[in-house]
């Protein structure tokens, strides 16, 4: 008898915390990691675009640790941060900044861009969207690339085999289209290959990590060195955190 105690005692406290509540919530995908909720994604399209069926980026929510659910059951907080589900495509950058710089299919990601331009795109940026945006740091790039809490532990982002998740040298010459590869744990996608990514390490230094489409293996593994970003390369592109706080409503 004394061996059932334990689930009998669960079963009495979880109804009290608000944990069964979680089914009551439409999401676009209810994944499950470290007892927190993932594959919360909002699409979000410019306020200068018009009959855009696709939005022009989408924020997928990385959960680093609590996720708090209101007494009434129709509010959801989280702590962490939203990241761009793919590198910042040809298409965003031409219409953040009003150029055709990128003659090329837009559904590649940037790359050949400098540190300067950056800053002016993440800017204008927060401007038309009314959200921080910045470049994710160290920590918060590979925490993100490892698949967050729902990491399986891969040598690569989302697999063990580079061919699946990843633009390489063995499989490519040059940028690809964003998102042809599978996505990792936390549906992120070209964390390894494509074009490597521009994040802020510990020092103020930025720094390209992730490896490239002529990237070999050892490369698309590097998170200690990686490419120094200070000036464009082709080789580089970028993807973009969003810190400001969010709320879920419940659609019920």
């Amino acid at each position: 008898m004394r061996r059932h105690l334990p689930a009998l005692f669960l079963s009495t406290l979880l109804p009290l915390l608000g944990m069964a509540q979680w089914s009551d919530y439409e999401l676009d995908t209810t994944l499950w990691g470290g007892g927190l909720p993932y594959g919360l994604t909002e699409g979000f399209n410019l306020p200068s675009e018009t009959n855009i069926s696709e939005p022009a980026f989408i924020l997928t929510f990385i959960p680093t640790d609590t996720a708090v659910v209101a007494d009434d059951g129709k509010w959801l907080t989280f702590d962490g941060f939203w990241m761009m589900t793919t590198e910042v495509t040809r298409y965003l950058w031409k219409t953040v900044m009003g150029n055709n710089a990128f003659a090329e299919d837009d559904k590649l990601p940037v790359n050949n861009v400098s540190p300067a331009e950056v800053n002016l795109f993440v800017q204008r940026l927060d401007s038309m969207m009314g959200m921080l945006f910045r470049l994710p740091t160290l920590e918060e790039w590979v925490f993100a690339m490892q698949g967050g809490h729902r990491s399986e532990g891969y040598r690569f982002s989302g697999s063990n085999n580079a061919n699946f998740v990843a633009w390489w040298r063995q499989n490519a010459k040059s940028p690809h289209t964003v998102a042809q590869r599978l996505p990792n744990e936390a549906e992120l996608y070209d964390m390894t290959g494509n074009v490597a990514e521009i994040v802020v390490m510990p020092n103020g230094e930025i720094r390209a990590l992730g490896g490239h489409y002529a990237s070999d293996e050892t490369e698309l593994t590097d998170i200690q060195t990686g490419i120094s970003a200070d000036k464009a390369d082709p080789r580089i592109g970028f993807r973009l955190v969003c810190t400001t706080q969010r709320t879920m409503n419940s659609i019920r």
